[in-house]
């Protein structure tokens, strides 16, 4: 849970976001927990989340937080010559996660087959 907990400090000491209840600690935490058992080191996640919360214009208005580094993580893993990271689309994996259920998806997903340009934000 201590890289959701940075995440969380993060976006307050940004001073952007100091509403802590944004950010869903057990779902995050789940997530980011599945990424380092799939070989992703901490300071990777931790260079990830900084470059989150402190880049303009990577993060999205309108998007909660949490959920916006969760579905941008391929683009923030490239601009940090990182790994991609790859998981289920956005909406499987935080239904999945804010209901608990964090079983391996059969399907997999290629984050370079998203057409960022193309994308329309349903808000």
């Amino acid at each position: 849970m201590g890289l959701a907990w940075y995440f969380r400090d993060a976006l307050i000491r940004e001073g952007e976001w100091n509403t802590p209840d944004l950010v869903n600690l057990k779902a995050l935490a789940s997530t980011l927990n599945r990424w380092k058992t799939q070989g992703v080191r901490p300071d990777t996640i931790r260079s990830m989340i900084d470059y989150f919360v402190e880049v303009p214009g990577i993060r999205r208005d309108g998007w909660i937080p949490w959920k916006d580094f969760l579905a941008r993580r391929a683009l923030i893993a490239s601009r940090i010559d990182a790994e991609p990271i790859s998981g289920p689309p956005r909406s499987q994996e935080t239904s999945e996660a804010e209901n608990g259920s964090l079983e391996p998806s059969e399907s997999s997903w290629n984050p370079e087959d998203f057409d960022e340009d193309s994308y329309v934000s349903p808000f």
